[in-house]
C-alpha cells in the first residue's frame, strides 16, 4: 500500500554548518567525531603564548572539517585566554581586487569596540559625469572653434536663401535678385532659428542618454595599513581565522596571500590560515615558476614551501581520518533526527544503518561531502515519494542511486540513457543493448584498472598525451603543470572508487538502481528484469521502431511478454492513429522474438490485430513484415482455420513481401496437437510460393515428419506443376530478311534466358527444400513424396533427376543401404527408361523391400517386351538381370511370364535383335527357376516366329547358329521334338536337324517363298556334311553361288538325282539357269542337269546354249554342246526354234561330221514343230543329211519317223513297188 506523501522539511536535511553552530553551545566529544579538539587546543595555546606577529598555516584537504575546527579553536581560546577576540574571514567570498577593503570590513564588524567609521572610509568614491559633446570638442583651439561656428551660421542662415533666390531669378529674369534675396533672408531666418533650436533639443536629449559615470578606486596599501591600526586598537588582541583559501581561483589565492602581507605580522593579531596545502602549493608553484631563480645547490628555494615559510612561522596539519570515521559521522548526523530519518529508523533500524553505509562510500574523506550525500538522499526520497514510489521498501536502492548521482555524475547521466548500464558494470556482464554495450565498453576499461596505476600516475609529473583508456566519471579540472597525465590519473582514481563502490553494493546484496528509479517513473513497470526495456518502452511512441526493437531483441522472454501487455494497455487510450499503428506493429515484432508465446499473450496479440482491422477502411495497416510474423506466432498458438485464412489474406493484401515468412512462422509455432490441421491448411500456400519462399515447404515437411503427420495431398497434386518448366518454342522469322531474322533471334535469346533463369530458380528453391534431407526419418513418407515429385519434374527438366539421385546417394553415404535400394527400385518402377543410365549401377547387393523389387522388375520387363528400340530393350533386360537377385525367393511371376510367352508368339516381321532380346530375357526369367518348360517352349516359338519372317540368308545363318549353340541344347531338343524327330537316332543325324531348322525357317508347311539357308550355315552345323544332308539342303533351292561354295568340301556329283528335281521345283528359271552352269562346271551328269532345268530356264540362257553349239571348234565339241543344250526342257516354246536354228547353222557350215548332231537337234525339236515346219525342214535338209553319210541308220529312221526325212525303200521294197 502506497504511503501518503510527506513534505520536505528541515528535519529531513542536515544543516551545512560548523560544529559550533550545530552544537549551539559547547561542542561535546560525541560531536567531535573527527578528533580535531586536540589540534585546536594546541593552536590555542600557541596563540595565547604570543602577543602577536604570529602566522599559523593549518593544512587539511577539502571538506576535512577545517571550518568546524574554528569552533573548537574558539572554545579552546576561551579556555586558555578569554581576552583574545576570535575573527573569521571567508577568503572565498571576499577575495579579489577588493580583498583589503573586505578584510578590514570583516575585522571591524567582528571586533567589539572597533571604529565603525572605517567602513565609510573604505568605500569613499569620487564621481564625474562626462557628456558626449565634451568628447567632440576636447582639444580644439579658440580660433578653430570660432571659424567652425561662423561656417555653421552661414550654412544654416545664408546659403539656402541665396540658392533659392538664384533659382527664382534664373527661372524669371524679370525678378530682381537682390530684393528677392532680402525677402528670402527674412523669411528663412525665422524658420532656421526654430528648426535649429528644435534639432539642438532633440540631439541633447539623445546624447544625455549616453552619459558616462566614472568612479575612482579606493585608496591602497598605506591607507589600508592605517585603517587596520584604527580597527585593532591598542590593548586588543585578535586571532584571525582565514578559511576557504584553497577554494579560490589561482589568481585570487595569490591576491589573498599577497594582500595578507599587508596585515600579517601585526603586533596585536595572530593569523590562522586553513587551506589544502597541495592545492595552494600548486597555485604558488605555477605563479612563481618564472621568477624563482635556479639553485641547483639548494632545491628548497625552488619549492612552494619556501614561499609559505616566509609567511607562516608555524604549519600544522589536521590528522588524517580512518575510513569508517565518516560512516560513523554520517550515522551520528541522522540517528537522532526526525523527518524521513525517523521514518526509516521506525521502519527498520537495520535498514537505516545500511542506508548510511551505502551513502558513505569508502573514498569519502570529507564531512561536507558526507552531508551532501545525506541531503541529496533526503531530497530524492521526498521526490520519489511524491511520484508514488514506496521509498521505505527501496531505501537502499535510492541510497545507491543518490551516491552514484553525486559521486559519479557522468555515470548517472549515462545510466539515465541506458538503465541497464549500472547492473552490467556491477555484474561485470556486458549488457544486451547495443547502445548500452558501447557505453559499457567505455567504462569497463576504467573501472578494472588497478588503483596502483592511478597512484603512479598521480605521482608522475610528465606530460602524456596518450588517449585515456576509459571514460571520465566526472568532468576533471586539468592541472596546468601536469596536463593530460594528471587528468588521466584523476580519472583512473575515480574509476577505482566506482569499482570499489559497486563491489561493495554487490557484497552487501544491495539492489542496483532500476530504470524506474533512475527515470523517476512509477508507471507500474518495476518488474522489468532488463532496465533498458523499460527505457525503450517509455520512448516507444516517439522513437523509431528499429531503435525500440534493438533493445527488445536482446531482452528476455518475460520482459517481452510484459512489454506486449504494456503496449496493449497503452493502446487502449491512444487516439493518434500513427502511434497506435506503430505500437501495434511493435507488439507483433516483440512476439516474433519470443521463444514461446503463451495463450494469454497470444489472446492479447489477436486482440491487437483485430483492432487494426477495425480501423477506417481508408487507413492501410502499418504493420511491419516482422510484426506480421509475430502475430503469426499468436495465430499458431490459438490456431483457428478461419481466422488464419483471414489473417493470411490480410498479409497478402498489405504485406505481400512478408507472406512467405508469415507462413513459415505459422508452421514453426503451431502446437503439435494442431499441426496436422495447420499443415493441411497451409500446404496449398507453401506449394504456391515454393520458388519465392521455399522455407515454408521446408518447415512443413520437417515439422510434419517429426510429428509423423501424413503428407498433405497438395504436395503431390500441385508441387510438380510449380516446378515443371517447358522449354519455349522457337520463334520463326516473319520473313527471310536480315531484320526479321535478327528480331526472331533476339526473341529466342530472351525467351531462352528467361527459361534458364526459371529453371535455375526452381532448382535453387527445391535444393533449399531438401537441404535437411538427412534429418528426415528413414521411413518418412515425405522422402517418397519428394522423390516422386522430382521424378515427375525430371521427365521435363533434367535438374530434378540430378537432385533426385543426389538425395538417394546421400542415403547410401549415411549407411541406409536398404532405404537406398528401395528408393532406386521405386525410381526404376516409375521411370524404367532411365534405369540403365541412372539407377542400375547404383543398386547394391544389400536388402530391399520385396514389393519395390517386384514393381521395378515388372516395369523393366514390360519395357523390354514393349519397346521397339533395340538399345532400350537391351538396357531393360540388363536392368531386369540386375534387379532379379533382389526379388523374394518364390516370387509369383506367372502373369509376367504369360506376357513374355505371348510376346514370343507375336511376330509381324523378321527382327533378330528382338529374338535375341527375348532369348536373353527368357534366360533372366529362367534364373528365377520359374516355369522353365514354358519358358523354353516360348523361346523355341520365338525362333520359329522370327525365322518365318526371315528375308536374308545371313539372318537365317545367325539365328540357326544361335539355336544350335551348345549353350542352348535344350531349345534345339525341344525344336526337334516339335517335328517328331528323334535327335538320339543316329539314322536321323544331321539330316533331321537340318530338316528341323529348315522347317522352322519356313514354318511347318515349308513354303516355296522361304529363304534358302547358305552353305556356310550348313558347314556351321556339320563341318563334314553327308550326301543326304547336302541333298536336303539342295532341295531347299539354294542360290547358284551357294552351290559353287560346296567345293572342295563336297562334290555336287554326290548329290542324289532326286534332290535336283526338288531343287528345280524350289527355284525359278533364272536360279535354275545359274545352277545349271554351276553344276555343269562341277561335271555333274547330264541327267542332273536335265533335272535342274526340268522346270525351265530362261530364254536367254537356252538361246545362249543353242548359239554356242555352232561355235564349237571341233565336231566332237559341237556334239557335246548340243548334248548340253538338249538337257533343257523341250516343252518350252522357244526350244524347237532354238534347236532348228542350231541345226541349220551346222548344216550351213557344211561339216558332214556334224550330221549326227544336226539329226539329234532336229529330232528333239520335231515334236514342237507344225507339219508345215517339218515339211520345210525336210525339203531343205534331207539331201544334206543323207548325203553326209555320217548319220546312223537308227538316227535316219528316227528322222523319217518324225517326218523330217522321207522314208527310203529297201531294194526289195523298190522292186516290189516298181520304183
Amino acid at each position: 500500500m502506497q504511503m501518503a506523501s510527506q513534505p520536505l522539511t528541515s528535519a529531513d536535511l542536515i544543516p551545512d554548518e560548523t560544529l559550533e553552530r550545530i552544537a549551539n553551545g559547547k561542542i561535546t566529544e560525541n560531536e567531535d567525531l573527527l578528533n580535531h579538539r586536540a589540534v585546536a587546543s594546541r593552536v590555542a595555546e600557541l596563540a595565547a603564548s604570543q602577543s602577536g606577529r604570529l602566522n599559523i598555516a593549518l593544512f587539511g584537504p577539502w571538506g576535512s572539517g577545517k571550518s568546524s575546527f574554528f569552533g573548537l579553536l574558539r572554545e579552546e581560546l576561551e579556555r586558555v585566554d578569554d581576552g583574545v577576540t576570535p575573527v573569521v574571514f571567508d577568503a572565498w567570498r571576499n577575495a579579489g581586487t577588493a580583498f583589503h577593503a573586505n578584510f578590514l570590513n570583516e575585522i571591524a564588524r567582528q571586533v567589539s569596540g572597533a571604529n565603525q567609521d572605517v567602513a565609510k572610509k573604505l568605500f569613499q568614491t569620487t564621481r564625474s559625469v562626462n557628456l558626449p559633446f565634451k568628447r567632440f570638442f576636447d582639444g580644439w583651439s579658440k580660433r578653430r572653434t570660432g571659424v567652425t561656428v561662423a561656417l555653421a551660421f552661414l550654412a544654416v542662415f545664408v546659403v539656402p536663401p541665396v540658392i533659392f533666390s538664384l533659382f527664382m531669378n534664373a527661372s524669371d529674369p524679370m525678378v530682381s535678385f537682390w530684393p528677392t534675396l532680402a525677402i528670402n533672408l527674412k523669411d528663412w531666418s525665422g524658420f532656421a532659428v526654430g528648426g535649429t533650436l528644435l534639432g539642438i533639443g532633440v540631439t541633447t536629449v539623445l546624447e544625455l542618454s549616453k552619459v558616462t559615470v566614472e568612479e575612482s578606486a579606493p585608496s591602497y596599501v598605506t591607507q589600508f595599513g592605517r585603517l587596520f591600526d584604527d580597527v585593532v586598537k591598542p590593548g586588543t588582541r585578535c586571532v584571525v581565522f582565514i578559511d576557504e583559501l584553497d577554494r579560490c581561483s589561482p589568481a585570487d589565492v595569490m591576491t589573498t596571500l599577497e594582500g595578507l602581507r599587508t596585515f600579517l605580522g601585526h603586533d596585536r593579531c595572530i593569523f590562522v590560515v586553513a587551506f589544502d596545502r597541495e592545492a595552494v602549493s600548486a597555485t604558488i608553484a605555477g605563479h612563481l615558476k618564472n621568477v624563482v631563480p635556479q639553485r641547483d645547490d639548494s632545491p628548497y628555494y625552488e619549492t612552494s614551501g619556501e614561499y609559505l615559510d616566509k609567511i607562516f612561522q608555524f604549519q600544522i596539519s589536521l590528522p588524517p581520518q580512518r575510513v569508517h570515521t565518516f560512516r560513523r559521522y554520517a550515522l551520528s548526523l541522522v540517528q537522532e533526527r526526525d523527518g524521513l530519518w525517523g521514518e526509516l529508523r521506525g521502519h527498520s533500524p537495520r535498514t537505516l544503518g545500511r542506508v548510511v553505509s551505502i551513502l558513505s562510500p569508502i573514498h569519502i574523506t570529507s564531512p561536507r561531502r558526507t552531508k551532501v550525500l545525506l541531503n541529496d538522499f533526503a531530497v530524492n526520497v521526498r521526490i520519489l515519494e511524491r511520484l508514488g514510489f514506496d521509498w521505505l521498501a527501496r531505501a537502499e536502492e535510492i541510497a545507491a542511486f543518490t551516491t552514484i548521482q553525486t559521486e559519479f555524475p557522468q555515470l548517472a547521466a549515462d545510466a539515465e540513457r541506458h538503465p541497464a548500464l549500472l547492473q552490467a558494470l556491477a555484474d561485470g556482464t556486458p549488457p544486451t543493448s547495443r547502445s548500452a554495450l558501447e557505453v559499457y565498453e567505455e567504462y569497463r576499461p576504467s573501472i578494472v584498472e588497478s588503483p596502483e596505476v592511478a597512484d603512479d600516475e598521480l605521482d608522475d609529473d610528465t606530460e602524456d598525451e596518450a588517449t585515456p583508456t576509459g571514460k571520465d566519471l566526472d568532468l576533471i579540472v586539468r592541472d596546468r603543470l601536469h596536463g593530460e597525465s594528471r587528468r588521466r590519473a584523476v580519472s583512473a582514481r575515480l574509476a577505482a572508487n566506482l569499482d570499489k563502490y559497486l563491489r561493495k553494493l554487490v557484497e552487501m546484496r544491495c539492489a542496483i538502481p532500476k530504470a524506474d528509479l533512475m527515470l523517476m517513473h512509477s508507471g507500474g513497470l518495476v518488474s522489468f528484469d532488463d532496465a533498458d526495456v523499460y527505457n525503450a518502452l517509455i520512448l516507444a511512441g516517439d522513437a523509431p521502431r528499429a531503435d525500440t526493437m534493438a533493445v527488445l531483441d536482446l531482452a528476455g522472454d518475460e520482459d517481452r511478454r510484459r512489454a506486449i501487455v504494456y503496449l496493449a494497455e497503452e493502446l487502449e487510450g491512444e487516439e493518434t492513429i500513427d502511434v497506435a499503428q506503430l505500437w501495434t506493429s511493435l507488439a507483433g515484432e516483440i512476439s516474433q522474438k519470443m521463444e514461446f508465446v503463451d495463450a494469454e499473450t497470444s489472446a492479447i496479440l489477436l486482440g491487437l490485430w483485430e483492432r487494426s482491422l477495425a480501423e477506417d477502411d481508408d487507413i492501410v495497416p502499418n504493420i511491419s513484415p516482422r510484426g506480421y510474423q509475430g502475430y503469426a506466432r499468436a495465430m499458431a498458438t490459438l490456431f483457428d482455420t478461419e481466422v488464419v485464412h483471414l489473417f493470411l489474406d490480410n498479409v497478402e493484401d498489405y504485406a505481400d513481401e512478408a507472406f512467405p515468412q508469415v507462413v513459415e512462422e505459422l508452421l514453426r509455432s503451431t502446437t503439435d496437437q494442431q499441426f496436422a490441421e495447420a499443415a493441411s491448411t497451409l500446404a496449398d500456400r507453401v506449394v504456391r510460393d515454393i520458388r519465392a519462399a521455399p522455407g515454408g515447404l521446408t518447415r512443413l515437411i520437417h515439422r510434419a515428419d517429426e510429428l509423423e503427420v501424413d503428407v498433405p495431398p497438395a504436395i503431390a497434386a500441385k508441387l510438380p506443376g510449380q516446378l515443371i518448366l517447358k522449354e519455349p518454342a522457337r520463334v520463326a522469322p516473319e520473313a527471310q530478311t536480315a531484320a526479321a531474322i535478327a528480331a526472331a533471334a533476339t526473341k529466342n535469346t530472351a525467351a531462352q534466358a528467361s527459361y534458364n533463369q526459371g529453371v535455375t530458380d526452381r532448382e535453387t528453391a527445391m535444393r533449399e527444400v531438401v537441404a535437411g534431407w538427412d534429418d528426415l526419418r528413414p521411413e518418412s513418407p515425405f522422402r517418397i513424396e519428394v522423390l516422386s515429385v522430382l521424378r515427375q519434374v525430371g521427365e521435363t527438366n533434367q535438374w530434378a533427376l540430378d537432385l533426385h539421385d543426389e538425395l538417394i546417394d546421400r542415403d547410401k553415404e549415411a549407411g541406409l543401404n536398404e532405404l537406398h535400394n528401395n528408393e532406386l527400385l521405386q525410381a526404376v518402377a516409375a521411370l524404367p527408361q532411365h534405369a540403365a543410365a541412372r539407377w542400375r549401377h547404383r543398386l547394391t547387393s544389400g536388402p530391399a523391400a520385396p514389393k519395390h523389387a517386384r514393381a521395378a522388375f515388372v516395369a523393366v520387363v514390360e519395357r523390354a517386351l514393349t519397346t521397339g528400340d533395340t538399345q532400350a530393350r537391351t538396357n531393360a533386360i540388363a536392368n531386369a538381370e540386375a534387379i532379379a537377385p533382389l526379388l523374394e525367393e518364390g516370387e509369383d511371376l506367372d502373369e509376367l511370364i504369360e506376357r513374355y510367352i505371348e510376346n514370343c508368339d507375336e511376330w509381324d516381321e523378321f527382327d533378330s535383335d528382338r529374338l535375341h532380346s527375348l532369348l536373353d530375357l527368357g534366360a533372366v526369367l529362367q534364373s528365377l527357376k520359374s516355369n522353365e518348360d514354358e519358358l523354353d517352349r516360348a523361346a523355341v516359338n520365338a525362333y520359329v516366329g522370327c525365322l518365318e519372317h526371315a528375308a536374308d540368308a545371313d539372318d537365317v545363318t545367325r539365328i540357326v547358329r544361335r539355336l544350335r549353340d551348345e549353350s542352348e541344347p535344350r531349345l534345339a531338343a525341344i525344336a526337334d521334338s516339335d517335328f517328331g524327330v528323334d535327335p538320339a537316332d543316329p539314322a536321323d543325324g544331321d539330316l533331321h536337324r537340318l530338316t528341323v531348322t529348315l522347317a522352322a525357317q519356313s514354318g511347318s508347311g515349308g513354303r516355296d517363298s522361304s529363304p534358302r539357308i547358305p552353305w556356310a550355315t550348313l558347314i556351321a552345323l556339320t563341318p563334314t556334311p553327308t550326301a543326304e544332308l547336302v541333298a536336303t539342303w539342295v532341295q531347299t533351292g539354294p542360290p547358284a553361288d551357294e552351290l559353287s561354295k560346296t567345293s572342295p568340301a563336297f562334290s555336287l556329283r554326290s548329290v542324289p538325282r532326286a534332290a535336283w528335281t526338288s531343287y528345280s521345283a524350289a527355284t525359278d528359271a533364272d536360279m535354275r539357269s545359274r545352277a545349271w552352269r554351276v553344276s555343269r562346271r562341277a561335271n555333274v551328269d547330264r541327267d542332273v542337269l536335265s533335272r535342274i532345268a526340268s522346270r525351265g530356264v530362261t530364254d536367254a540362257f537356252s538361246t545362249e546354249l543353242a548359239n554356242a553349239i555352232g561355235s564349237g571348234p571341233t565336231i566332237g565339241a559341237r556334239a557335246e554342246l548340243a548334248r548340253d543344250f538338249l538337257t533343257l526342257p523341250r516343252s518350252a516354246a522357244s526350244f524347237a526354234r532354238q534347236a532348228v536354228d542350231a541345226a541349220e547353222s551346222l548344216v550351213a557350215a557344211g561339216h558332214a561330221g556334224d550330221a549326227p548332231t544336226v539329226a539329234a537337234l532336229l529330232a528333239a525339236a520335231a515334236p514342237q514343230l507344225t507339219p508345215r515346219q517339218v515339211g520345210g525342214l525336210r525339203n531343205r535338209l534331207e539331201n544334206w543329211i543323207r548325203g553326209a553319210k555320217t548319220v546312223s541308220r537308227t538316227e535316219l529312221r528316227t528322222l523319217e519317223s518324225l517326218g523330217l526325212l522321207r522314208p527310203q525303200k529297201t531294194l526289195v521294197q523298190r522292186i516290189f513297188s516298181g520304183d
